[in-house]
């Protein structure tokens, strides 16, 4: 996070905070879990966007169980989405699935 003038100094910047509706992942976690996110996230009304991180090619050839599925949410809408889903990914912990909120 340093910028360099020509023959100056390192200058420290600070980070620019993110608009309202750009993208913020909230979650990651299993397909399990991910069906159980989805519906609620679905009802609140919040756009969202659920992406898989193997692939389709992969998907059909391994299957979903080795899948990990990210959640992504408007920056604005984070902290209502993560207290949404909060006691499913607390249930889903020790699979390795997390709540992911900065």
């Amino acid at each position: 996070m340093f910028k360099r003038k020509t023959g100056g100094r390192p200058r420290k910047t600070r980070e620019k905070e993110p608009g309202a509706g750009e993208p913020f992942l909230i979650a990651e976690t299993d397909r399990l879990h991910a069906d159980m996110i989805e519906p609620i996230l679905r009802e609140s009304g919040v756009p969202f966007e659920r992406r898989g991180t193997l692939g389709a090619a992969v998907t059909l050839n391994a299957g979903t169980r080795f899948e990990t599925y990210r959640f992504y949410v408007p920056y604005g809408a984070r902290e209502k989405c993560a207290a949404m889903i909060a006691g499913i990914v607390r249930q889903s912990w020790r699979r390795g699935s997390k709540i992911i909120l900065k």
